[in-house]
Order: structure tokens, then sequence, then C-alpha cells
């Protein structure tokens, strides 16, 4: 309407409009135009314009996800944690959760027909990507990925099988249940296992409201040196935005394990990506590439992209930048033919 109102100004006769705008055929429409514009557009826009209004509101309150009254709890967890965290050294300030990830990942991407109603994708086992592992790292506010890493496995009986070896690396502590998740006796052998090696002085420890890991009582029963533990735990519905490993860590590994499987898979490589020991070697040879000191700024600013701590670092580079932005497309090793799809991190 606007720019037919532009159009049609004073001094242009009206036959010339219609040549322009051929669905203004009369006078009268110039000035229901008119009384439209001054009355800011006419229902439909108007209409328009409260839907967009509402959808916006929607996706903020969505993307946040909060509540106004959690905003109040989170700014104060905040601002509690940034009180205690200085009385600590950066190296003893922890963070630990749990990520999940699918025996077979599958891309959500493929290529298909234009104009195609269903497009279908094949698996090599619907039960792959049902069923899951946890992977349960440790970092500090440093820029510290500590080893060991835990890593839980879905073993229908529970157990880990004791006729056939296992792989085991000396960066990784592994055990299993039936569902692949975490329960509050395997929390108490990573505390033994894995927290009690890596910390030797009194640490602060954040962590989400999972019951197991929350109770302080549990690591004061299993930390065999009597670390003093300082434990803050992050309000629920939070930990999207005030979990360092959630907020920048995990979806890096999980960038790492599609960029390997997908090499695996476009190579052709010979490898059942679904196996135990596969699972296991991938995420040793993650966590081995993550503890490079390349990527300490990166896990600092997932520190300080919580707010915990002010940022150490005005730039850092990202583990594709590393380990997946090849300069020579064969082997570094003497009288190796194959093509290079990783870089050493070291």
């Amino acid at each position: 309407m606007q720019r037919v109102l532009d159009f049609a100004r004073p001094g242009i006769a009206f036959t010339t409009v219609p040549h322009a705008f051929r669905r203004v055929t009369h006078p009268m429409q110039l000035k229901r135009f008119r009384e439209y514009v001054a009355n800011n557009r006419n229902r439909r826009q108007k209409l328009e314009r409260v839907e967009h209004f509402v959808l916006d509101r929607f996706r903020s309150a969505r993307n946040y996800n909060l509540p106004a009254h959690d905003l109040d709890t989170v700014d104060d967890f905040v601002a509690e944690a940034t009180k205690h965290i200085p009385k600590y050294k950066l190296d003893c300030v922890l963070n630990s959760d749990q990520s999940s990830f699918n025996y077979e990942i599958v891309s959500n991407c493929t290529l298909s027909y234009a104009g195609e109603k269903a497009t279908y994708l094949s698996v090599k086992c619907l039960n792959a990507i049902s069923h899951s592992y946890t992977v349960m790292p440790i970092i500090s506010a440093a820029g510290q990925l500590f080893s060991s890493v835990f890593i839980c496995l879905q073993e229908p009986t529970g157990r880990l099988p004791i006729t056939r070896a296992v792989f085991s690396a000396s960066n990784m502590v592994t055990s299993c249940s039936t569902s692949g998740k975490l329960n509050k006796s395997l929390a108490e052998y990573w505390i033994k296992e894995v927290l009690d090696k890596v910390v030797s002085n009194r640490f602060l420890l954040v962590v989400d409201q999972w019951s197991p890991q929350a109770d302080i009582t549990v690591y004061e029963n299993n930390l065999t040196k009597r670390q003093p533990c300082k434990l803050l735990v992050i309000p629920r519905r939070a930990t999207s935005t005030k979990q360092p490993c959630d907020a920048y860590f995990f979806p890096t590994i999980e960038s790492v394990n599609k960029k390997n499987i997908s090499s695996c898979i476009s190579d052709e490589l010979d490898v059942d990506l679904r196996s135990r020991d596969a699972i296991l070697k991938l995420q040793s040879l993650v966590h081995n590439q993550l503890s490079s000191s390349l990527f300490k700024p990166m896990i600092s600013y997932a520190w300080s992209t919580c707010g915990y701590i002010p940022k150490q670092y005005s730039n850092f580079s990202s583990v594709i930048d590393v380990c997946f932005s090849l300069d020579a497309n064969s082997c570094s090793n003497n009288n190796c033919e194959q093509s290079a799809f990783i870089c050493c991190s070291y």
C-alpha cells in the first residue's frame, strides 16, 4: 500500500496508477489505503504483526527455557560461585557431567529426489541408534581436561564379558550398566577410580542436580585422601547455559566423533563402529587429542561463557581448525600412501 501511495502522489493522474499497479482499479482504493496507513495498516497486517511479536517472544522464552523467578535463582547461583572460585586455584575448580552417545550415529541429512514425500535412510542396526553409552569427563577452569575419562557402556547383563578381552587404555576407566546410564553405585565408583586420583588438595566441584552426584556425603565417604570438597549444585533447568561441559565442551566431542565416523564410512574401512572395542578406541582417541595444551583456551572459554571466570584468552583454535584442517592430503608417515583425514593435536 505504501508503494502505491508513494506512486500516486499529488499531481499524478489516477489513470497512470493502474498501469503500474494492476490490482488498483478505482480511486476509492487510494482513499482506503490512506486510511489504513494512518491507522497503522489494515486488520490483516495488524494480525500479522501480532503473530510475529508473539512468535518472537515464544522463541526467546523457549531458547532460554527459564521462567522469570528462575532467572533470579540462576543469577544468585553465579554470584555465589564467583565468590568461592577465587579462593581456589583454577586447576582445582572442576566441572564434570555426563553425555550420552548412540552406538550408531546417523546423519539427519541425505540426498533425495525433488518432490519425494518420504525419504528413507538405511542403518546397520536399529538397536544401535536407540541405545547409548555415557561419557563423563572432568575439566578445570584452568582449561585442563583430566585423565581418565569415565565411560559407561550398555550391556544386557550389566557386566562386561569375561570370556573376551576388552580394549583398555591408560586415559579411560570403563564400566557398564544395563541401560548405559550411570546410577548411584557407578557414581561412587567414578569418585573412587577417577575423581580421587586427579585431586590431591581441596577443590571446588560444579555439578548439576542429578541426586547421586549432588550429595556431599557421597564424596566424603569415597574420597580416600579426605580431600576437602566444596560442592556447587547448578539450579534446575540452567545446565545448558551454566554447565561448562554442556555449554561448549560436549558439542566439541560430538563433532570429533562425527568427523571420525564419517571418515571411516566414506573410506569404506572394514570396521564395525558399533562394537565395544571400536567405541572405546574412538573415545580414547578423542580424549587424547582434546587433552592437548592447544585446547586449554577452548576449555577455559567454556567457563567464562558461563560467567564463572573472566575471559582468559582473546581467541583460540577449535578442534576443527587443529585436527581437521590439513594442508597436505597425504599421510605424514614415510612410505604411507593412505590419505590423511585427521592431524595430531600434539
